[in-house]
């Protein structure tokens, strides 16, 4: 996956409100990501989805 890929979706994750960038104190030059409340209790659900209904696929599960 290219760098402009990531970007991209880390920006629309962002803008959703499902994670944040931060940095550390001591080191300005790298960004990192960490979910939010809401892309926790995201990822949770998504998890059990994948769980509870795993002969479905991703297209089949957002159809439900």
């Amino acid at each position: 996956m290219t760098r402009r890929a990531i970007s991209k979706i880390t920006k629309k994750l962002i803008e959703k409100g499902f994670i944040e960038s931060y940095q550390k104190p001591d080191n300005k030059k790298e960004i990192y990501s960490r979910f939010t409340e809401q892309g926790k209790v995201s990822h949770k659900i998504h998890e059990e989805l994948l769980y509870l209904f795993p002969q479905f696929n991703f297209e089949d599960i957002k159809n439900i």
